[in-house]
């Protein structure tokens, strides 16, 4: 079975040809009927929570002095989403970006926000890869967005943590709340790499005990994760690298360590899925040399069993011959005499090949 069941946004690049920067395009497919907005709002005393909220509850947020997270889930409704854009002062290049859901894992930072775009790996019991998606999470000064298409998030850590007043995150500005955002995100990378890790290592204990045809496509199959794991996981590292060295007035410097942790967690992740990419690469050469020895051992026995037949076919040919003198021929004992001549031929033939281990 496919580590991975992605489900493909579809890449409306027609829809965005010809448009002027800026527009507000949906490239992927709807999922939702409506867009859910979850709002979160708190400080290190109180905390509320809400489903379902409207554009007028977000506005007054914009007037509150204590930290707000703001989870969209569902991006078709682009007017609704450029609504918000304008409640948060987002520019209209970066809401193009947030609905472009093809758009590359990168780093985002103007005067209002810092934020990454990644994709979020939503876990799914028995298949870590069951859906991916792009996620964007920004960062200003006393709030926090996150864009997603699908229901369903690597969130939940993090709201738990929220709840509970006596942690960390309770205290501290939105840039926490973002590294702990992207922080979880990570953490599900690394959940899935050592998931896979282990699938490969079966694989590798597979091949070293029997030789099938279907491990090429287990092998291509995993190929094919690693290199889309190692396509969305490379850009995180830089996105955290950058995300550390902001100026942003609103990025903290007691958010630095923390940031610094999450680079040597996304080098990590990288380094894991190149180690992966050599082993499965050398697991392809493995299987290919593998291959090509069964080839040539079943070419050495064709071989070996046309040169036994050589001499006795030149007996047989000769002694078939149409001549009417043949000594041989009319002798009482000349018939077994014959076939045991070519026993004897055969198996001194085959003794010599085991002899040289050809055999």
């Amino acid at each position: 079975m496919a580590l991975r069941k992605r489900n493909k946004s579809a890449k409306n690049v027609k829809k965005k040809t010809g448009q002027s920067p800026g527009s507000l395009i949906y490239t992927g497919v709807q999922h939702l009927d409506k867009v859910h907005i979850e709002y979160i709002e708190y400080n290190e005393v109180d905390l509320v929570q809400r489903d379902h909220v409207s554009l007028e509850d977000l506005e007054a947020c914009r007037n509150s002095d204590k930290i707000s997270w703001i989870n969209i889930t569902g991006l078709h409704d682009t007017e609704l989403i450029g609504k918000v854009g304008e409640i948060f002062g987002l520019h209209t290049l970066l809401l193009e970006d947030i609905l472009n859901v093809n758009h590359r894992p990168g780093y985002h930072e103007d005067e209002q926000v810092v934020g990454a775009f990644v994709k979020m790996l939503t876990p799914d019991p028995g298949d870590p890869f069951s859906q991916t998606e792009q996620v964007a999470i920004l960062a200003g000064s006393g709030f926090v967005l996150t864009f997603q298409e699908y229901p369903g998030d690597v969130f939940g850590s993090v709201r738990e943590r929220l709840l509970r007043p006596t942690t960390r995150i309770r205290s501290r500005k939105a840039d926490y709340l973002a590294y702990a955002l992207l922080d979880a995100v990570v953490d599900q990378y690394l959940v899935v790499i050592d998931e896979l890790g282990v699938r490969v290592e079966d694989l590798e204990d597979s091949m070293m005990q029997v030789f099938r045809k279907s491990l090429l496509d287990d092998i291509y199959m995993y190929k094919s994760d690693i290199n889309f794991l190692r396509k969305i996981i490379r850009p995180v590292r830089e996105i955290a690298l950058q995300l550390e060295k902001s100026e942003a007035e609103f990025v903290e410097d007691a958010t630095g360590p923390f940031l610094k942790d999450l680079v040597d967690h996304a080098e990590y992740a990288a380094e894991s899925v190149e180690t992966f990419r050599e082993t499965i690469n050398d697991l392809l050469n493995f299987y290919h040399t593998q291959s090509a020895n069964r080839l040539n051992d079943i070419l050495k026995i064709l071989t070996i069993f046309s040169v036994v037949f050589i001499p006795l076919s030149f007996l047989t040919g000769l002694y078939g011959t149409n001549f009417e003198f043949i000594p041989e021929i009319h002798r009482e004992h000349a018939w077994p005499v014959f076939l045991g001549a070519e026993a004897v031929i055969a198996i001194v033939m085959i003794l010599f090949f085991k002899s040289r281990k050809w055999l």
